[in-house]
C-alpha cells in the first residue's frame, strides 16, 4: 500500500514543537487507514535502522558541507547514496515524502525527482523559524532548486506562507496554509487541578527564550499582584535563558512565591495546568501559529494574546479573545483586569473560542489537510 513519508531533522519523541505534529499526523493517518511511516533525518545512517518507537533512522542529506573540500565529497558520494535511496523508497512503496521542518535534508528527493528516479510526491512543510534564506550562496541556490522541485509547500499559517514568498523570492503554484492542530482528547476542560499550584493563576506556555516574552508577562504581573493578592503567575516551558531573568525579577519584588516555573513537562501535565487556569496570556513577539492559544481554548480558558500573525489568525478581538500590541504593559494589563474583573464576559470568550477550535483546529481536520497535500496517484517506480 503506498505510503506517507513523514521525515523530522531531529527526534520525533520530543515533547514539544514540530515534534508534536509528526506524532499527532502519525496517529490521524493510522486512524485513516493511511499508510505512514516516521523517519528521523540523521546523517549517521547511511541505511535505515530502527530507532526509537518505530521511527526509522535515515541520512536523507547529501550535501556535508559548502566548502571546496565537502562539496567534492558530497559530489562523490551522492550517485550511491542517492540510488540506495532511490531503491528504498521503491520497496518501501513510499508514494509521498513530507519533510516537516524543511531544509536541505530535502534536496536529495529533490535530486530523485529531477532525475526521474522518484515519481512520487515531495512535500515540504514550514513551522516558522525554517523559513529564511542561507547565508551561504550555493546553500541559499540549493534550498531554491529544492523548494521549486516540491509539488506542495504547506504553511502553518497564512501569515508565514506570505513570509515564505518575500523569503524565497517567488510564490510557488501550490503553497497551503495548514493550521496545526489540539489534542482535543488531551485538551479539555475540567481536568483535576496540578499538584501545588493556587486556585487563581495567569498561565503561559512557551519556551523561556526572548520572543516569548516572560519577562514582559513578569512585569506585568508584578503590577496586578497588590490589586490581585490570591492571583499567581505560572510559566511553562522548556528551559532557556529568560528562565533566571524572570526568577531574578519576581524575588526582587518580593514575589518569588507568587511565580511558578515548570519544565519539560508532559502535554497531559501541560493540560492539567491551563484547563484550571483563570486566564492564559501569551505576549510573544511574533508568532507563526500560536497553538497555546488553541489548547488553551480547547480548555475553555480565556486568552490575552500579543496582535500578532498568528495570533490573529486564531483569535477573533473582542469576541474570542483579547489582543493587545506587542510589548504594550498597560494594555496587557488592562486586558487581563477585564478577565479577573467581568468573569461572565470572559467565559462568554472562552466558550467561543473553543467552539471554535472544534471546528477548525483539530488533528483531524489538520491530517486530512496534509493527506490532501500529499495525495497522488503517483508511485515509486
Amino acid at each position: 500500500m503506498p505510503k506517507i513519508l513523514l521525515v523530522i531533522p531531529w527526534s520525533p519523541l520530543h515533547p514539544a514543537g514540530v515534534s508534536v505534529v509528526i506524532r499527532n499526523l502519525f496517529e490521524q493517518y493510522q486512524a485513516m487507514g493511511q499508510a505512514a511511516q516516521i523517519c528521523q533525518d540523521d546523517w549517521d545512517y547511511r541505511h535505515p535502522e530502527a530507532g526509537e518507537g518505530n521511527v526509522v533512522l535515515l541520512r536523507f542529506g547529501v550535501l556535508g558541507g559548502t566548502t571546496p573540500l565537502a562539496l567534492l565529497k558530497s559530489l562523490l558520494s551522492a550517485p550511491g547514496h542517492l540510488a540506495r535511496l532511490a531503491r528504498w523508497l521503491s520497496r518501501s512503496e513510499v508514494a509521498c515524502v513530507n519533510f516537516h521542518y524543511a531544509g536541505l535534508g530535502a534536496l536529495s528527493i529533490a535530486c530523485l525527482k529531477s532525475l526521474g528516479l522518484f515519481r512520487g510526491r515531495l512535500v515540504l512543510s514550514f513551522h516558522g523559524t525554517d523559513v529564511n534564506s542561507p547565508a551561504d550562496p550555493i546553500a541559499r541556490k540549493l534550498l531554491a532548486f529544492t523548494v521549486r522541485q516540491a509539488d506542495t509547500l504547506t504553511f502553518c499559517s497564512r501569515a508565514l506562507l506570505e513570509k515564505a514568498v518575500k523569503v524565497f523570492g517567488f510564490r510557488h503554484p501550490d503553497g497551503r496554509a495548514i493550521y496545526n492542530g489540539v489534542n482535543t482528547a488531551v485538551f479539555r476542560a475540567g481536568l483535576d487541578p496540578y499538584p501545588g499550584l493556587p486556585a487563581r493563576y495567569i498561565v503561559q506556555v512557551g519556551s523561556f527564550i526572548p520572543r516569548k516574552r516572560q519577562v514582559f508577562l513578569t512585569q506585568v504581573f508584578l503590577s496586578l499582584a497588590a490589586d490581585y493578592p490570591d492571583l499567581h503567575l505560572v510559566l511553562i516551558g522548556m528551559e532557556g535563558p529568560e528562565l533566571a531573568k524572570v526568577r531574578s525579577l519576581a524575588a526582587g519584588q518580593g514575589c518569588d512565591g507568587r511565580l511558578h516555573t515548570l519544565m519539560n513537562l508532559s502535554p497531559e501535565e501541560v493540560a492539567r495546568i491551563v484547563s484550571n487556569a483563570t486566564v492564559c496570556v501569551q505576549p510573544s513577539d511574533s508568532e507563526p501559529f500560536g497553538i497555546a492559544t488553541i489548547e488553551a481554548g480547547a480548555c475553555a480558558v480565556p486568552v490575552v494574546a500579543s496582535r500578532v500573525e498568528g495570533h490573529l489568525e486564531t483569535l477573533a478581538d473582542g469576541e474570542s479573545g483579547l489582543l493587545f500590541d506587542v510589548d504594550d504593559h498597560a494594555a496587557c494589563a488592562s486586558a487581563i483586569r477585564e478577565v479577573l474583573d467581568d468573569r461572565p464576559a470572559a467565559t462568554q470568550l472562552a466558550r467561543c473560542l473553543q467552539a471554535r477550535v472544534r471546528e477548525q483546529f483539530t488533528w483531524e481536520h489538520c491530517a486530512a489537510e496534509y493527506a490532501r497535500a500529499c495525495a497522488s496517484t503517483a508511485v515509486t517506480s
